[in-house]
């Protein structure tokens, strides 16, 4: 009787261990599944119908813009820039304009395009101040300290980098001084 007993105890450990195995992968599998952002071809689709000009229209474009840059498609995100900049100055959002021209001075940034990086980096930040959003403009600022600091022009690092600083204390935001 004790083999009997024995037998059946080690099927049902086994079942439950493998249950548990299972388990376990699975929810490891699903948890390493990462978020896989809408292809350029269904959002140029998508921009194609979608024929409102609101600020759906200018998440869309700047996606889009996104896109192009990930491909490095310098050209093709110049274009859906121009476009994100005329929808939002009609719409009065200038905000997402400096979003927008912030992506392109870091794509110029990342390739060490100085000249253009700089240019994006500070209509940026004037569409920034131009819509009252002083954490993004301090932002901006920051990126250009860093663009600053490749060239190295460390007097201009240093003094952009002290407008970022004021901008955040004026705000209280102590988690984004750190980063400076």
């Amino acid at each position: 009787m004790e083999s009997w007993r024995y037998k059946i105890f080690n099927k049902i450990v086994l079942r439950i261990l493998l249950a548990v195995i299972f388990l376990a992968t699975s929810y490891k599998s699903h948890a390493q599944v990462s978020y896989k952002p809408k292809s350029l071809d269904s959002l140029l689709k998508l921009n194609q119908t979608y024929r409102n000009i609101d600020s759906g229209k200018i998440d869309l474009s700047i996606k889009i813009l996104q896109q192009y840059i990930w491909k490095k498609d310098f050209e093709k995100a110049e274009e859906s820039l121009g476009i994100v900049v005329s929808i939002s100055h009609k719409l009065d959002l200038a905000k997402f304009a400096g979003i927008a021209y912030t992506k392109m001075a870091r794509l110029y940034h990342s390739h060490t395009n100085i000249q253009n990086a700089e240019n994006y980096y500070k209509k940026a930040i004037n569409e920034f101040l131009s819509a009252d959003q002083q954490i993004g403009a301090a932002g901006a600022y920051l990126d250009l300290g860093a663009l600053y600091n490749l060239i190295p022009d460390y007097a201009k690092s240093l003094a952009v980098s002290q407008k970022a600083v004021s901008i955040y204390l004026k705000n209280n935001s102590k988690e984004e001084l750190g980063s400076c």
